[in-house]
This record gives C-alpha cells, structure tokens and sequence, in this order.
C-alpha cells in the first residue's frame, strides 16, 4: 500500500456490511452516503486536484463542473487577453437586466453552481482553473486505501446507530482517526514546503542562512552546504 493506492466503494461497504453482518442491499444507499460523508468530512488534499476548462455562457451565466470545489482564476479567452477576472458580489436591478453596481464586465460571482457576470459581459465562452474532486469511473470519489480505517469506524458508528446495533459505540473514535490521518499528510507537505524554502533561499543568496537553516553555522554563512 503507498498514500495514493484507491479502493472502491463497495471494498468499504462490504466490511461494514460484514460486521454488522448485513446480508441483503437494502441499507446499501445508506452505507454509500456515510462512506461519502467521510470523505466530504475529511478534508484530505488527497481527494482533490486542479484542471482547466472552457465554459460556454448563455444569458451571462456559465455552468460549473458538477465536481468543482474552488474556483481559483477566471479569464476571457487568450484572444481576448489573458488577465485574470475580479471575483465581486455584485447585484443585478433583475435576474439577468443591468448591473447596479460599478459599469465593469470584467466581474464574476457564483450563483447555484453557475459563474455569473454582468450583463455587458462580452464574451460567449469563458475559461477557468479551479479545485476539483477526483472523481472515478463510476461518478464518485475515489477513495484512499490509507484513508480506510477512517471510512470503517466513521460509517460503522452511523449504520450502527441507525439500526440500533450497539456496537456501534465502539467506532465513536473515528474524529480521532481522521485528526491523525490529516496530521500525517500535512506533515508530509510540511516536509516537501521546508525543502521548497531553502532551495529558493539558496537561490535568492540571502546571507547568514546555510542549508540546515541555522545561523552562520554551516560550511559558508551564504547557503551553501
């Protein structure tokens, strides 16, 4: 196992099937909503990356991505000028009339999952950057096969608890679980970002600094090693 190998939904459902010895798929709906709750209450970087896309606008608005989370940058088409666009809450005098606030078309918010912009906005398409769930074949998340102590102990209290099985009691520690899960992996970026840092203090030559990040106590007091 390393921290990107994947499972699948039913690899977890099937354990927590198998404790609470569940034999028929009635409760099946329910035991794939805890599971995915999990991954939403997780937090983990590891369920999310970044892309690119080209939004086509109707009537000044422009779908977003069913898996979106973020939207990081905006921009008209590089024919038009690659400058990133404001993020303003502005409001309309109508659903889609005049904009009552400043007269700029350079402007976006969102609104029940679409981009929207101003009625004076120009362009036809739009493209953007943002956060997105990793999502599988199937439509879901994938989920991390190190991540899977916490998807058992989080869904088993819950399937547990609504069937009134009190076993469930004993996986009231999957909060635990996932603070030391999330712990670990930003630990592991901690690491990657130290070594960020003193790569580019070396480079940028700033004095009095060597490579173990003391104080004129390396080999040259300029970074080196």
């Amino acid at each position: 196992m390393n921290t990107d190998s994947t499972i699948s939904l039913t690899f977890v459902r099937d354990r927590v099937k198998a404790f609470y010895d569940i034999m028929d798929t009635k409760k099946d709906a329910y035991i794939d909503l805890m599971i995915l709750d999990s991954v939403r209450e997780a937090q983990s970087y590891k369920y999310v990356t970044q892309e690119a896309f080209t939004l086509d606008i109707c009537d000044h608005k422009a779908q977003l991505p069913c898996n979106y989370k973020t939207v990081l940058v905006v921009i008209p088409s590089c024919s038009d000028g690659c400058t990133p666009m404001v993020y303003s809450n502005f409001q309309f005098d109508g659903v889609q009339g005049n904009c009552e606030r400043f007269k700029m078309p350079d402007r976006w918010k969102i609104m029940d999952g679409y981009l929207v912009f101003p009625s004076d906005f120009p362009h036809e398409s739009i493209d953007i950057y943002c956060d997105v769930y990793i999502l599988g074949e199937d439509g879901f998340p994938l989920l991390r096969e190190a991540h899977l102590p916490y998807y058992i102990r989080y869904a088993s209290y819950w399937v547990g608890l609504k069937i009134g099985d009190a076993r469930y009691k004993a996986f009231s520690n999957y909060s635990s679980v996932r603070r030391n899960i999330t712990h670990n992996e930003q630990v592991d970026v901690f690491h990657y970002e130290q070594v960020s840092i003193v790569a580019i203090t070396k480079q940028l030559g700033l004095a009095g600094y060597s490579y173990r990040g003391t104080y004129n106590n390396g080999v040259n007091s300029y970074g080196g090693i």
